[in-house]
C-alpha cells in the first residue's frame, strides 16, 4: 500500500481481516506533539460522503460492509501528537520520532491483545 490512503484506497488492503490497527497524526486535545492516545475507531466515525473521490475511511468501511464484503469490524486507532498536519516531509519532527519505538511498541501489545481475545472468542 502506499504511503498515505484513506477511505476507498484502503479497502484492498483491509479486506478479509477482524481487526485493524490505523496509526495516524492526531491534533485532537489533550494531545501533546509526541504523545500517543488511542481512540476507539467507531468513536472517531463521522459519515462524509462528499464524492466518490473524498470518502474518508470509516464512510467506505460502512459502504463495505453493508454491500457485503468482509472488513474490520474492530477498528483501533492510535493517534501521534504532531504540531502541524499541513506541512509535509520525509522526516519526523523530534517529539514524534521520540515517540515512533513506543508506538511500535504499544501496537504489538495491542495485537497480542487482539489475537489472544480473538483466539479465546473461537474457543469458546
Amino acid at each position: 500500500m502506499q504511503d498515505e490512503a484513506g477511505g476507498w484506497d484502503v479497502l484492498d488492503a483491509v479486506e478479509g481481516f477482524d481487526a485493524m490497527i490505523l496509526v495516524d497524526a492526531s491534533t485532537l486535545e489533550p494531545t501533546a506533539p509526541g504523545d500517543l492516545r488511542w481512540h476507539e475507531g467507531r468513536a472517531l466515525f463521522s459519515p462524509r460522503l462528499g464524492g466518490p473521490h473524498s470518502t474518508d475511511l470509516f464512510t467506505a468501511l460502512e459502504l463495505a460492509r453493508r454491500g457485503g464484503l468482509k472488513v474490520p469490524d474492530e477498528i483501533h486507532v492510535l493517534g501521534v501528537g504532531v504540531e502541524d498536519v499541513r506541512t509535509f516531509s520525509e522526516d519526523c519532527t523530534p517529539k514524534v520520532r521520540e515517540a515512533v519505538e513506543p508506538a511500535a511498541r504499544q501496537i504489538l501489545e495491542r495485537v497480542g491483545e487482539i489475537a489472544r481475545r480473538r483466539a479465546g472468542d473461537r474457543t469458546s
